[in-house]
């Protein structure tokens, strides 16, 4: 076959997932009529992802809870590529990191639980990992 044009496929992924948290995580992505799953470690409770058919750019805040069913909220920003594959980016609108060596708890004002994801290390200041962190309650100021 000299002289005959060569041809090149490139074959892409059609889901492209970005993980920009600090934390490591597992996706599960079920059948088409199972809701898709974000699992963090703590946080065994999450409440479903549905991307619709033909989504293009989307933004979402998906709810998972802790253990002792704190609230989180994470950033879900769905974008359309050129090449017609998804990529998905997982956010948290804040993280906290304590450098200082004291005990700190975090919370929200005026609210009575404490932020989502802080446990026992926490309180000793021995948490080394930084401490995803949302504003949960929309009905009280932030600061």
């Amino acid at each position: 076959m000299e002289g005959s044009a060569r041809k090149v496929i490139t074959v892409r992924s059609a889901l492209i997932v970005k993980n920009k948290l600090e934390t490591p995580m597992e996706l599960r992505l079920d059948s088409p009529s199972a809701p898709d799953r974000i699992l963090l470690e703590n946080f065994p409770i999450c409440k479903e992802l549905l991307i619709p058919p033909g989504t293009q750019n989307y933004m979402v805040r998906m709810r998972l809870y802790d253990v002792n069913k704190r609230q989180l909220n994470l950033t879900i920003r769905i974008v359309c590529r050129a090449e017609g594959s998804l990529k998905i980016l997982i956010l948290a609108p804040y993280w906290l990191i304590n450098k200082t060596g004291l005990p700190l708890i975090f919370r929200q004002d005026n609210t009575k639980t404490d932020a989502a994801g802080q446990f026992e290390e926490h309180e000793l200041a021995r948490s080394l990992s930084p401490l995803l962190f949302c504003y949960a309650d929309k009905e009280q100021p932030n600061l």
